[in-house]
């Protein structure tokens, strides 16, 4: 990470976050360890980071784990197994970049793999029960009121989506605080959602900037997987070389959005509070200062 010093500069300062941005693309190349996780998380089936996909394989595979538990015992065996072992080394990677060496981060993250599990699976079954809430009464409406119904599904949609922001970045957060403390599954949660509460309107413009450096990130993927399309790689060699090309890019971006967030989560929760601030909790100011790692 940066040897800069984030606490001099203010979190309402949007340019201060494309630093941020910049200086993960300057650091994350120099980290062996952390793309080497990052690589163990893409072959193990963590998605190119976004703000919605990260971290949450469940959502992608639980279609394929139904079927594969009916039909094939052993191959769904195989592949949750792929899944648990994509959230340990996702910690790992986190672990790594927050400066722990690779024996030290494999060891916490194993030690922390079922509460991020427990985080990720209760998020998971909240979004999704948030989301059959919302769009209960839009699947009650009589069938002759579809102008009534598409009122219901689009109010139902844009209720859902705050409520669902939230639960991602407290999701992030609970994570996050998950792996670098010792604090348990329900306080890594209160912790997680405290600090969505102070630093939401932080939180909103970084995250939408992080949706804006995905875009541009996949973009830049797409254009040079069409570039290369154009290469004579018919060989087998050739075809391996463009699925490496493309994994490394993948873990690649994995790492910089893991990055970025464990930056920014750092910059919000080390930062000088108010006197306001600094009454309200001292519980849960206690166990930030303790646990979350400086930076330098």
């Amino acid at each position: 990470m940066s040897k800069k010093n984030p606490l001099n500069h203010p979190t309402n300062e949007p340019a201060f976050f494309w630093e941020i941005y910049l200086d993960a693309l300057k650091e994350v190349p120099k980290n062996r360890t952390a793309l080497f996780f990052a690589g163990i998380a893409t072959l193990t089936g963590t998605a190119i980071p976004g703000l919605f996909q990260e971290g949450a394989p469940l959502s992608t595979y639980a279609e394929a784990f139904n079927g594969l538990i009916s039909s094939q015992p052993l191959f769904a065996a195989i592949f949750l197994l792929s899944l648990v072992f994509s959230v340990f080394s996702t910690g790992a990677l986190t672990l790594t970049l927050s400066g722990k060496k690779i024996r030290q981060a494999s060891k916490d993250s194993f030690s922390a793999l079922a509460k991020l599990i427990g985080i990720d699976v209760s998020f998971f079954f909240v979004a999704l029960l948030g989301l059959l809430f919302f769009l209960t009464p839009n699947f009650l409406t009589p069938e002759n009121s579809p102008i009534l119904s598409r009122w219901l599904l689009a109010f139902g949609i844009m209720v859902y989506i705050p409520v669902l922001v939230i639960l991602i970045l407290t999701r992030e957060y609970a994570s996050l605080h998950a792996l670098l403390s010792k604090t348990g599954f329900k306080t890594s949660i209160r912790l997680g959602y405290g600090l969505v509460a102070k630093k939401f309107k932080e939180s909103l413009v970084f995250g939408a900037i992080f949706v804006l450096f995905v875009f541009f990130l996949s973009l830049a993927m797409e254009t040079f997987t069409y570039i290369v399309g154009f290469l004579p790689l018919e060989s087998t060699a050739g075809t391996a070389t463009l699925v490496a090309v493309s994994l490394l890019l993948q873990a690649f971006s994995l790492a910089i959005g893991k990055s970025v967030w464990l930056s920014f989560f750092i910059l919000i929760n080390t930062e000088k509070k108010s006197a306001k601030d600094t009454e309200t909790s001292q519980d849960e100011e206690k166990v930030i200062q303790k646990e979350v790692p400086e930076v330098g």
